[in-house]
């Protein structure tokens, strides 16, 4: 088991909330964050994957497509309420634009799977500082709304500034 707490302890983390592990478009985006692994560490931002799925499911997950961050498992779902990531309605599940998405995604080798808790689950994303400070908070507008790799780097350039400032600043003292 690991503390949620205990990951920001070091660097700034992003903190991916996916909706369940047979999700089109949590797979596509935890792909993309793997293919971008060197950039975000090169720009010192820690990643962890939180599921509502169990730590086995979650596992398997993290091997089958090669995942270098820690994979966390939230069955209950109440470090999602705590970050204030709630179920979404139909209209956020099932719109034209999550339909376009996921044909994307199909396309691109992201099939859905089996869903585990509970498929209403909408993803988020938390930035986290090293005080354990939430610096940024992203719930998703609908089941397909997630920041690629890229876009979550242009969002943590400032804060990731920030605390290499600061960290200069501790040296130096």
């Amino acid at each position: 088991h690991v503390a949620v707490s205990t990951l920001w302890s070091m660097r700034l983390t992003a903190l991916v909330f996916v909706r369940h592990l047979g999700c089109t478009f949590c797979k596509e985006q935890v792909k993309d964050l793997r293919d971008h692994a060197a950039q975000l560490e090169q720009a010192g931002l820690g990643i962890a994957i939180i599921t509502p799925d169990a730590a086995e499911n979650n596992a398997a997950f993290a091997a089958e497509h090669a995942l270098p961050f820690v994979v966390l498992a939230d069955p209950s779902r109440a470090v999602y309420a705590a970050y204030g990531f709630r179920e979404g309605s139909l209209g956020q599940l099932l719109n034209p634009h999550v339909v376009a998405r996921g044909a994307v995604a199909t396309v691109h080798g992201n099939l859905a799977g089996r869903s585990a808790g509970n498929a209403r689950q909408l993803p988020g994303l938390a930035l986290v500082d090293r005080a354990g400070l939430l610096r940024y908070r992203r719930p998703a507008r609908d089941a397909a709304d997630h920041l690629s790799a890229r876009q979550l780097l242009a969002v943590a350039e400032p804060l990731l500034a920030s605390e290499r400032e600061r960290t200069q600043a501790d040296a130096v003292e």
